[in-house]
């Protein structure tokens, strides 16, 4: 699990390398950042073996979406289990 999340962590941060950046305070900026961790938290979940589903529908049902940072604990949690 720890391999599997290290490499898609790598990934993403090789991706925001090309993302343009905003000098910009603004609710828009804010909401597309809160929509790009959501996106990292369900590229995570699907990659995801069957038998955490559900961990998964737990973690869907949460408002709002835990950072993907929680997401990767809890999951090693139930992996633990």
């Amino acid at each position: 699990m720890s391999t599997y999340y290290t490499k898609l962590k790598s990934i993403w941060e090789e991706l925001s390398r090309y993302k343009p950046t905003f000098n910009c305070s603004c609710d828009v900026l804010h909401q597309l950042q809160q929509h790009a961790a959501s996106e990292y938290v369900m590229t995570f979940m699907m990659g995801l073996h069957d038998s955490f589903s559900q961990i998964c529908g737990q973690i869907l049902l949460s408002y709002p979406l835990p950072h993907i940072g929680n997401v990767f604990s809890l999951i090693l949690q139930e992996e633990s289990q």
